[in-house]
């Protein structure tokens, strides 16, 4: 791509510690996420998609220092994160902000609408004169108006309650938006209103989305990019369009065959997934989707693939299609 990349991931682990495992001599931990490589432009969008538990939402969190990995590095427009603290962080956090899957859970009860935009705009010392013009302006924007700033979230619906949550998140002026499932606790019919508007506020303003969702239809139309994760590692990513209509690791081909498509016999031409993920506390050895996939051989039992292109602006970490490329 001829732009520039804004967030840089490299080597990126996060370890969770369990409790218990002393007696033992050995420690548990839960290893969410396992030698992340990833960038994302300056402009983009860049859809996350897999299964729940495969390690997306951490990722974004990661990225964003909300949650600090156990190794790797996270650069943002220049600045390594993994390395900022205090006063240093917050103001970089300013440029990076995140929309929560729940709205309801990520608004205060307690406080009006207006009070909850008001909130970030003093935390980062903004002159007190420009918060209302700046608030009264993006509320317009996400389709609201300032009769919803005197109320309480429970007194506002799913879909007016995440137009606020975007409105709240635009606030600062971001370069970055971590979208976390922001539609999945919405009515359908409510979430092509927030998929529409996430659309057009990206067109308008230039901004940059790491876009988590296990939706593919929803991915599929907001992404120009697709990244999917199986059991804290990146299998496989790549233009929308080639990972859509020809992807190369079987867990994605897998993925695409459980959507459900209108006159198409996609549904019927291969076999869905059949067991349980591995836990990640004791992920299998080799290529961790061995245990699931259907065309596994006995080296994918005994070593780790890495991401290799298998196309243009594609790449995917599984030894029988780089195989089959060569």
């Amino acid at each position: 791509m001829d732009k520039q990349a804004l967030v840089t991931v490299r080597g990126l682990v996060k370890h969770f510690p369990l409790p218990g495992g002393w007696l033992s001599g050995k420690r548990r931990i839960v290893q969410a996420l396992d030698n992340i490589n990833l960038d994302i432009v300056q402009g983009e969008v860049l859809g996350l998609v897999g299964e729940s538990g495969c390690g997306k939402t951490t990722l974004g969190r990661c990225i964003l220092q909300l949650i600090r990995p156990t190794e790797g590095s996270v650069q943002f427009d220049g600045d390594e994160l993994t390395q900022l603290r205090g006063d240093t962080l917050r103001r970089k956090r300013a440029h990076m902000q995140i929309v929560f899957q729940n709205p309801l859970v990520s608004l205060s009860p307690r406080r009006t609408i207006q009070q909850s935009l008001t909130e970030p705009l003093s935390t980062h010392h903004m002159p007190r004169e420009e918060w209302m013009p700046r608030i009264d302006a993006l509320m317009q924007r996400v389709g609201l108006g300032i009769q919803h700033l005197d109320r309480y979230p429970h007194e506002l619906s799913g879909g007016q309650l995440q137009r606020v949550s975007i409105a709240r998140a635009l606030l600062l002026e971001p370069k970055l938006l971590v979208l976390d499932e922001p539609t999945s606790a919405l009515d359908v019919s409510v979430q092509a209103q927030i998929i529409n508007l996430l659309d057009e506020l990206r067109r308008e303003i230039g901004l940059t989305y790491l876009f988590i969702s296990h939706d593919l239809s929803v991915v599929e139309h907001l992404s120009d990019r697709i990244g999917v994760m199986y059991l804290g590692k990146l299998v496989e990513i790549g233009n929308t369009e080639q990972i859509m209509k020809q992807p190369s690791h079987p867990y994605t081909k897998a993925l695409l065959q459980s959507v459900p498509r209108v006159g198409s016999r996609r549904m019927h031409e291969a076999p869905l997934l059949e067991g349980n993920v591995p836990s990640p506390i004791n992920p299998p050895s080799g290529c961790r989707f061995h245990t699931r996939c259907p065309i596994a051989e006995a080296i994918c039992q005994q070593s780790e693939p890495i991401l290799e292109a298998t196309g243009a602006a594609q790449w995917a970490a599984c030894h029988l299609t780089i195989k089959e490329t060569l």
